[in-house]
């Protein structure tokens, strides 16, 4: 997905795209090398996506339509057939929403975003996922207290434990990054936020929650990519989880 780019004003608005390519190490020629892949069903821009089944299946929601309103149309991606399938649409059309799999494995959330009119959206989404690879209706999750804290747009999202999801930074209702971060649990139906705060060291913004990597030289700490650096997330502790700043680039 995504759109082209506008070199000039005096040309045509950009183009949302349905395209779709990996980036892979080739081992023999000790470079990264790009290839094809089979396009998505739907073109779309600023679109959820999360990795669910072991990282086999790619999950893409939302997102601009060509038309540059926002869509509900969900759709899904199978590594091995490399092929897209078609998925039940969400219950609110929205972009800049973030996704993740959580609940061991039995269900991928889509969190907040930006609705209709850029309108800021508190509300979460989630999907089962069963044994066969055949999507089923989104469920919007309003019990106990599961509405998000605020409306936020590019919340970064992950599974800390088979119950609990953490969500972190952001940009608040006003376009501005945050901060903070809290700790949702999620137990069969039943929803409901921590006290518990874990949050960032700096503001930061996460555009692309799939950008999550295992840190290898300390168990239990993983690696989560920003817009203003790269942090560290220290999970050996559950009674106290929190972030580093691993990397923060330096501005021209």
């Amino acid at each position: 997905g995504g759109q082209t780019a506008q070199v000039r004003s005096e040309q045509p608005r950009t183009q949302v795209l349905d395209k779709m390519t990996e980036l892979y190490w080739n081992d023999v020629s000790k470079q990264w090398r790009v290839r094809p892949r089979e396009s998505m069903l739907h073109a779309r821009v600023g679109f959820g996506c999360a990795l669910f089944k072991g990282r086999s299946h790619l999950v893409v929601s939302g997102g601009f339509a060509p038309d540059f309103n926002p869509t509900a149309k969900t759709e899904y991606f199978s590594l091995g057939e490399n092929k897209w399938h078609r998925a039940r649409d969400m219950n609110v059309a929205r972009t800049a929403h973030s996704m993740c799999e959580a609940a061991n494995g039995r269900f991928v959330y889509a969190f907040g975003g930006q609705g209709a009119n850029a309108s800021p959206l508190t509300s979460i989404e989630r999907v089962p996922i069963p044994q066969v690879t055949l999507f089923l209706a989104w469920l919007l999750v309003l019990l106990a207290d599961v509405k998000l804290p605020e409306p936020i747009c590019n919340v970064g999202c992950y599974p800390i434990s088979n119950s609990e999801i953490l969500l972190y930074g952001g940009l608040d209702k006003d376009a501005r990054e945050v901060s903070s971060g809290r700790v949702m649990i999620c137990i069969q139906d039943a929803h409901s936020f921590l006290e518990e705060q874990v949050s960032l060291t700096i503001k930061d913004c996460f555009p692309n929650t799939a950008l999550v990597q295992t840190d290898t030289r300390k168990a239990g700490s993983i690696f989560v990519m920003g817009k203003q650096g790269v942090h560290r997330l220290d999970l050996s502790d559950p009674t106290k989880r929190r972030f580093f700043l691993e990397f923060q680039p330096e501005l021209p």
